[in-house]
């Protein structure tokens, strides 16, 4: 090899000392691109003596305290030179494929340590295969695109190779992300002793969605030549409002175009009706799964052959809307076409993901909470969103029926629970999507902890004891027979 380095470096030299000036036009661009391919040779021949000294000890054996420290004093390089060699020496060694093309000069080193990268990244249960197919499809774009880009490009190459997977992922990322969110949620008031009072504090997604849409009626900006108002100013004014118009039971909040203050949550119709996973479905969800599914055939047809659609939910006082069908992807991707994968405000098909009208996504499990109590209102969407159909919207337990509830349960139904009825929301006890009823015989009223757990796949079941009274069944983990407990907190004397 060192004989075959020293003629390299002499043709190098050769190269180095031709005039360039003498180049045509037409092979200038080519002899740029041949000495370009050839830095990339060279890098890979010395990424492949970095893994040979790695594994013969040498940075160990000169007392290093890494290969990187190592490298800046065997070739006296800087810091980051250093470690960008050690990374594409890595990359080389781990995937065989990359190691090839930089060898014959087709894909540049820095191409190669992207790749890898974002290979590492993909989930292990995934496999070998779709591993490899995600390898070489990033091999190709990289005569497309800078290494920057394929790294950004990369980060979305498991929706083209393994869909469901990336669903999957995607879907659990988010109910990771809404958990440690709703955990973290804070709201404190701090006087500051100079006639001020400090608001700090942090909301999940679906809380700012219900906030800032109860603020945004009374944030529109308005001219008044005696006070001009700051953004931040019009929005600490409209939360003053909103709390003196709740103190005066509800009758000064303004609403939005002469509708009630709306939050909008946009959701293929699959994920009210498809029971969560890893769960099993009762009798009676398995029963009326069926009639909806027809019915969803149904609305499909009359959409005149439309992508599936959705129905969305919202939170109380809320409007939903549908989801639109997903868009197909093609294997080679456009500039700029995947910088934002899917339309604003809209999730792909098949996910479950909802989406909020900020553009700001929700899990499967967060959505059906949504749906339980809120405005249902089912659109048809075509492809490219346009609406072919608008349902009504269907309102869910309010006025008598709530009041039936709280006479009943007295507050949250949930075992042990002291949430009081006001802090309480209904739920179905067979999904409203799977064709459960609105009325006493199909709800409980649930504090929103409980709520959420109820949809998040916990494994507890809610259910009608023979007395017309909520019980909830546990999950196996916790009760191996899963007898039903109650609230006795409630019913106290």
């Amino acid at each position: 090899m060192l004989e075959l380095l020293s003629e390299t470096r002499r043709a190098a030299a050769a190269c180095a000392a031709a005039p360039a000036w003498a180049v045509s036009d037409r092979d200038l661009v080519e002899c740029l691109q041949q000495s370009w391919a050839a830095v990339q040779q060279l890098t890979a021949v010395t990424a492949h003596l970095i893994q040979q000294a790695q594994a013969q000890g040498l940075p160990q054996a000169h007392a290093a305290t890494s290969t990187a420290v190592w490298l800046r004093h065997q070739l006296r390089v800087s810091p980051g030179a250093a470690v960008r060699l050690v990374k594409i020496a890595e990359a080389l060694h781990a995937r065989p494929v990359l190691d090839t093309e930089v060898c014959a000069g087709t894909v540049s080193a820095d191409h190669a340590t992207a790749i890898a990268a974002k290979i590492a990244d993909l989930p292990a249960e995934v496999g070998r295969e779709v591993t490899d197919k995600a390898e070489v499809m990033l091999v190709d774009w990289a005569d497309d695109f800078d290494p920057a880009t394929l790294g950004r490009l990369g980060g979305r190459i498991l929706e083209h190779v393994a869909p469901e997977a990336a669903e999957q992922r995607e879907a659990d990322f988010l109910a990771r992300q809404e958990a440690r969110a709703h955990h973290r949620r804070a709201f404190t008031l701090s006087p500051l002793g100079n006639g001020q009072v400090r608001l700090s504090g942090y909301l999940d997604v679906t809380g700012a969605g219900a906030v800032t849409a109860a603020l945004d009626p009374l944030c529109h900006p308005r001219y008044d030549p005696a006070e001009e108002r700051t953004p931040a100013q019009r929005r600490a004014d409209a939360l003053v409002d909103i709390c003196i118009g709740a103190s005066r039971g509800g009758s000064d909040l303004p609403g939005q175009g002469r509708d009630p203050v709306q939050m909008v949550v946009t959701i293929p119709f699959t994920t009210l009706t498809e029971p969560p996973a890893n769960t099993e479905p009762t009798a009676a969800t398995t029963a009326t799964t069926a009639t909806t599914a027809a019915a969803t055939a149904a609305t499909g047809s009359a959409a005149t052959g439309s992508a599936a659609t959705g129905s969305a939910a919202t939170g109380s006082a809320a409007t939903g809307t549908a989801a639109t069908g997903g868009q197909t992807r093609d294997r080679a991707p456009q500039t700029g076409a995947h910088t934002n994968t899917r339309p604003h405000g809209h999730g792909s098909a098949g996910n479950g993901v909802g989406w909020l009208d900020t553009g700001a996504p929700i899990s499967p499990a967060e959505a059906r909470r949504l749906a339980c109590d809120a405005h249902i209102v089912p659109a048809v969407l075509g492809g490219d969103s346009q609406v072919l159909d608008l349902g009504r919207a269907r309102r869910l337990f309010t006025g008598p029926l709530r009041r039936a509830l709280i006479l009943r349960d007295h507050g949250c139904a949930f075992p042990h629970c002291d949430r009081p009825a006001r802090w309480t929301e209904g739920h179905h006890l067979i999904p409203w999507a799977d064709g459960g009823t609105t009325t006493l015989a199909n709800a409980s009223l649930v504090c929103r902890r409980h709520h959420r757990l109820l949809h998040n796949d916990s494994g507890w079941q809610a259910r009608l004891g023979p007395d017309g009274h909520p019980e909830f069944l546990p999950p196996a983990t916790l009760d191996p027979e899963r007898r039903p407990q109650r609230n006795l907190y409630h019913r106290r004397q």
